[in-house]
Parts: C-alpha cells; sequence; structure tokens
C-alpha cells in the first residue's frame, strides 16, 4: 500500500484597507450629479414631460373628434345624395283598333329620415349636431328663374321657380287670377291683408317685383324667414334703380305700358312700404327689390329664403297690380 501525501495549497489574501473620507455637502451634490448624467437607465418624469404629453393627447382628441365629425357629415351627405334619386317613371298605354298595350307609371316617394328640402348649413338623414356645422360651404345654384303659376284662386296661388314650388296665400282675399307678368291681384282696400310666399326649397339671389301700382296701394313690412331659421322682421330692402329696356324688359321681368315710373320707398311708424310715388291717375309704378340683410348667394355664405311675407293695404279704386318673384333655387351647399 502506497502512501500518498495530499498537500494542501494555501492562498494568501491581502486586503488593502483604506481609511474612511468624509466628503463636503458640494463635493457630494457633485459626484451625484456626475452620476445622474451618466446614468442611461430608467425614465425622468417632469412636469414639463406631463405637460407636454398633456397637450399632445389633447390636441389629438379634438382633431380626431372634428375628423369624426366631417366624416358623419360627408356619409350623411352621400346618404342622401343616394336618397334624393328618383326612380319614377310613366309611359301611356296605347289603343289601336285591334290591340291595346296597357301604360305604367311608379312614384318614386321620400325615403325614410330624408326631408325635402333640408335645412341648409345642418345635418340631415338624422344626423344631429350639438354646434350647426361651418365653415366648408359653398351654394350651388340653379339657373335664374320666375315664379310659373300652375293654378289660382282668390286666396292661394301655386307654381313653379325653376325646380322648386312655389305657394302664395293671402288673409284677403286680393289674388284675381294668372297673367302673362306674374300674379294679378287686387289694389282694393277690401282686400288687404297678409300675403306670403313659401318656397319649398330654399331660394338664394331673390328679386320681388310689382307693377302696376297705384298710390292708393302700400306694400310693405316684410318678413324674411332664412333657411337656418333666421326670421328678419321689417327686412330692409332697396329698390333697384332700373331703366325700361326694350321690348318692356326690367331684369328677367316684363312690363306693362302703363308703368312708367319707379316704385318709392315710404316709411310709416318704423316700417318701410312700397307705393307710386304721384297721385291717383297718373302713371303707375314698377320696380324690383332686393333684400339688403339676406347675403347674396355664390360665395362662401349664401341667404337662403324660405319664405316672404308683407302687408297689402289699398285704397277704394277697384285696379289691380302684377306681383312676381324671382331667384336662384339651392341646389347643393357642399
Amino acid at each position: 500500500m502506497t502512501a500518498t501525501t495530499i498537500q494542501r495549497e494555501q492562498s494568501t489574501f491581502c486586503v488593502e484597507h483604506r481609511p474612511f473620507k468624509w466628503l463636503s455637502l458640494s463635493a457630494w451634490l457633485n459626484h451625484t450629479w456626475r452620476r445622474l448624467r451618466q446614468d442611461e437607465q430608467g425614465t425622468l418624469v417632469s412636469a414639463e414631460g406631463v405637460l407636454l404629453a398633456t397637450l399632445v393627447l389633447v390636441g389629438m382628441i379634438a382633431g380626431l373628434t372634428a375628423l369624426r365629425e366631417c366624416v358623419v357629415s360627408e356619409l350623411s351627405d352621400l346618404g342622401g345624395s343616394i336618397q334624393d334619386f328618383n326612380q319614377g317613371y310613366s309611359y301611356n298605354g296605347v289603343t289601336g283598333s285591334s290591340a291595346t298595350m296597357a301604360g305604367s307609371r311608379f312614384s318614386d316617394a321620400t325615403d325614410i329620415a330624408d326631408d325635402h328640402g333640408d335645412i341648409v348649413g345642418q345635418g340631415d338623414n338624422c344626423i344631429q349636431f350639438n354646434v350647426p356645422p361651418t365653415g366648408e360651404f359653398f351654394a350651388i345654384l340653379g339657373s335664374v328663374a320666375t315664379f310659373n303659376i300652375t293654378a289660382a284662386n282668390s286666396n292661394s296661388a301655386t307654381g313653379t321657380l325653376g325646380d322648386t314650388n312655389v305657394n302664395i296665400t293671402t288673409t284677403g282675399g286680393g289674388i284675381v287670377s294668372q297673367h302673362a307678368n306674374g300674379l294679378l291681384f287686387s289694389e282694393s282696400a277690401s282686400t288687404a291683408g297678409t300675403y306670403r310666399i313659401d318656397f319649398d326649397d330654399p331660394v338664394g339671389n331673390v328679386e320681388l317685383f310689382f307693377d302696376s301700382v297705384t298710390r292708393d296701394n302700400i306694400l310693405g313690412n316684410f318678413t324674411i324667414t332664412l333657411s337656418d331659421g333666421t326670421v328678419l322682421n321689417n327686412a330692409a330692402f332697396d329698390i333697384i334703380q332700373d331703366v325700361i329696356t326694350p321690348p318692356a324688359m326690367i331684369g328677367e321681368f316684363n312690363v306693362i305700358s302703363s308703368s312708367t315710373e319707379l316704385l318709392t320707398k315710404i316709411n310709416v311708424g318704423g316700417i318701410d312700404y312700397l307705393s307710386d310715388p304721384t297721385p291717383l291717375g297718373a302713371a303707375q309704378a314698377y320696380g324690383r327689390i332686393v333684400f339688403t340683410d339676406v347675403p347674396p348667394c355664390g360665395g362662401v355664405q349664401c341667404g337662403g329664403i324660405t319664405s316672404i311675407q308683407f302687408e297689402k293695404s289699398g285704397g277704394p279704386n277697384l285696379l289691380n297690380a302684377i306681383m312676381n318673384v324671382s331667384g336662384q333655387v339651392i341646389l347643393d351647399t357642399n
């Protein structure tokens, strides 16, 4: 048996002892600042960072809300345009000596959630906004048209102006009949009352025309209702200083030969009226008026009118006068 000697290897450990060194406050602060500046781990949440993040998030909320409203509004326009497609049609039947073919028709009614003549500047098709949309607005107008009468009786008259329907009513029963130049109405005091013109769709650049007006007849105190619901009482107006051009026309209106002078504006008790400037028996008056408080159409603003109301008095004569109206139907506002 062989003896084995195991020799343990001894290691020598040397520990260096350094004396403790006290640091001054300024030295400690400098040492700590250097460590913080060189430390790239972790995040620093400061008041500036919180403020910056808040501003960014708030800005995003406002922007995304605006984006939501724009998308909803444009989708509403798209839905409204699809609903306004008219699939109505009709054709007559034909009857011969030995054969007959039946006719057919279909009338496309107003669809659900779609109103004829939606309010300009507001959402439609069941879309509601806390604040009516503003800004993006440009009126697309139809051509200038005058009132084309299709039926009339003592209290009302109906017809069209371009692509919209027009209804005229009166409380005095003074409507006489249709006339080549417009609507014939009585100037007699017995038919004094209020006239109202209603448009199915908003109409811009409206001109109101009167012809063959005598001194006994006073017209005025106009009340205008705009498509956004605004009501203008005793609406301000100007009489266009026209000169009759052959063949007896002013603007788009025909003038009868006995009318040779312009209407004049008078004020009674703070209310503006129209009248013939000369005494009864002299020449009769004509004139077209524009409402100066209503913005003209064709730009970023547009005064779409939905109704006009005015008062008519009269005198002892049994003469008749003529009225007409022109304008451009507002077809679209985007």
